[in-house]
């Protein structure tokens, strides 16, 4: 800092060390010197996460609200949404996402977020499409291979599973992949199949 006190990236260092330390007030104290020195998108995220380790959320979101409509930037989305998610302004966090992708259709990190947020929000028609719209970008998605399985499992559960099993091909290692298939293997009246792909998932994922 003594060699340039202007630097995002030892600023943002320091917020997160005293945090990591247990020092919340004075990791807010220099994220808010922080916001002087380099005013910006880091400076606004630092303070946000020392606010919210303060548990002060309501306060952290504002921050984040305040940042993101001065300059709208994805890293700052990224962590907005789930403060409005906490403080019960969901439909605010999906409007921003909605806006946001508008133009910027290719950010998979905020279609992904907007995605999980309309499956907590139970708008599952909705959060499948979005799911769908990764996979056209990115087909080996695991996250939304995962996911998108999980969601049609009934309504076509031949493609929940061809789906997740090629997921299982990518990533053999997955206990979500193992798990999600083991589920919907037990809705199909497979419990053979279902009981080895739980143990599985068990095992990678105790």
């Amino acid at each position: 800092m003594k060699i340039n006190p202007y630097s995002p990236d030892v600023r943002s260092a320091q917020v997160n060390l005293l945090l990591a330390q247990g020092k919340t007030e004075d990791a807010i104290t220099q994220a808010i010197a922080f916001q002087k020195f380099s005013p910006g998108p880091a400076a606004d995220i630092a303070l946000s996460a020392a606010l919210v380790k303060a548990e002060r959320i309501d306060e952290a979101a504002k921050v984040l609200e305040k940042s993101f409509s001065g300059n709208a930037n994805s890293a700052v989305l990224q962590k907005l949404v789930p403060l409005l998610f906490l403080t019960k302004n969901t439909a605010k966090a999906q409007a921003l996402m909605a806006q946001w992708l508008k133009s910027h259709p290719d950010d998979l990190a905020i279609r992904l977020q907007y995605a999980d947020l309309l499956m907590r929000s139970n708008q599952l028609p909705n959060a499948q499409a979005q799911y769908e719209a990764v996979l056209n970008q990115d087909a080996n998605n695991l996250l939304a291979i995962n996911n998108l399985g999980w969601l049609i499992q009934t309504s076509d559960p031949k493609r929940a599973l061809e789906i997740l099993s090629r997921g299982e091909k990518l990533a053999p290692g997955s206990a979500d992949i193992a798990d999600t298939l083991g589920w919907i293997m037990l809705r199909q009246k497979d419990a053979a199949g279902a009981l080895s792909h739980l143990e599985r998932a068990h095992n990678l994922h105790p």
